[in-house]
């Protein structure tokens, strides 16, 4: 499970608040379309995301006659962070319907996990406040120590180690943004998408209450129509990825290897007797099949590896995706169940 535009936070506001108050503060306003377009990401990777949007990057050097840099993206994430934490608890809301449907799977023997572009310092204002008002999971993973955030699928699979889960084919992943559904394919899972409620439908309770009902389901369908959009991309991309060369000799431990379509190096801890290999990437281990990864040859290709991933956990973010052959996404309003 996501968080806010899923299990709390109808419309997920809180976060689109604190960027737009964020860059506003330095005269270069984001719109909230602008800020729900990268939803799901760690926050400073958004922060990136929206330095990035052409008119935002075009405006901030017109205005301070430079390009925007690391220093400044740091800066507009520290206002981020000093406007959520002021407003963060007010946004943790139980979404209708979703105390009683994780309640419902629980009696099932579910567990319930969940993921998050928030960090643990947010997740500590979020949980407590949430479990108050009836809303708690088993296990609550953040980009904190992985090796990225969405759309990489670190935390699912942290979800799985910490609930001791053989196989992702007992996994299934629900999340209202773009991010979302990424994370849930490139990890292989059943993915479920959010309609009502969602960040996608930005739109509060009264909002869509208000709404005439033709306008509500074209809406609705708008966003199913990304949703679907974002899941195609991901299979054309695994369909056009080119084949993963033979190493030149067997894969042993302690080499460095990259799973497929994946700028993170892991280390390979152990050749199990099935073929398998167990792998750690940052703080993650993983079993994967030997021709799922690409063998670092070189001195330099590991030095490479390793600067990438170094830059990828500093910022607690990125872009790592994994060629998924997964299972078709859907969309799906547990509260309807």
């Amino acid at each position: 499970m996501d968080w806010a535009g899923t299990a709390v936070d109808y419309g997920c506001f809180a976060p689109v608040a604190a960027f737009v108050e964020s860059f506003r503060a330095i005269g270069v306003p984001v719109t909230a379309a602008e800020t729900r377009a990268h939803m799901g990401l760690t926050k400073v990777e958004e922060i990136r995301a929206l330095f990035n949007i052409e008119r935002v990057r075009a405006e901030f050097e017109r205005k301070f006659g430079r390009p925007a840099g690391e220093e400044d993206v740091q800066a507009r994430y520290a206002e981020f962070q000093r406007v959520l934490f002021a407003s963060l608890e007010d946004y943790t809301d139980p979404i209708p319907g979703v105390v009683e449907t994780i309640s419902a799977l629980r009696a099932q023997g579910i567990r319930i996990g969940s993921t998050t572009g928030y960090t643990r310092s947010m997740m500590d204002v979020v949980l407590p406040a949430a479990t108050a008002k009836g809303y708690a999971v088993d296990n609550c993973v953040t980009p904190d120590g992985l090796p990225a955030g969405r759309p990489a699928p670190y935390m699912i699979y942290k979800n799985m180690a910490d609930f001791a889960i053989p196989s992702v084919d007992c996994v299934l992943k629900y999340g209202d943004t773009i991010a979302d559904i990424k994370e849930g394919i490139n990890a292989k899972a059943w993915t479920v998408g959010v309609v009502l409620g969602s960040n996608e439908l930005g739109l509060t309770q009264e909002e869509v209450s208000s709404l005439p009902a033709d306008e509500l389901e074209a809406r609705k369908a708008d966003v199913r129509r990304r949703l679907k959009e974002a899941e195609a991309a991901l299979h054309q991309r695994d369909e056009q990825q080119e084949p993963i060369p033979a190493p030149s000799r067997p894969i042993a431990v302690g080499d460095t290897v990259e799973l497929a379509g994946v700028r993170t190096a892991a280390a390979v801890l152990a050749v199990n007797g099935d073929g398998t290999l167990l792998l750690q990437a940052g703080k993650m281990k993983m079993t994967v099949k030997a021709a799922q990864v690409r063998l670092l040859e070189t001195a330099e290709e590991i030095e490479e590896k390793k600067k990438q991933a170094a830059k990828s956990r500093a910022a607690s973010g990125g872009t790592v995706q994994i060629n998924s052959g997964a299972r078709a996404s859907a969309e799906l309003d547990i509260r309807g169940l």
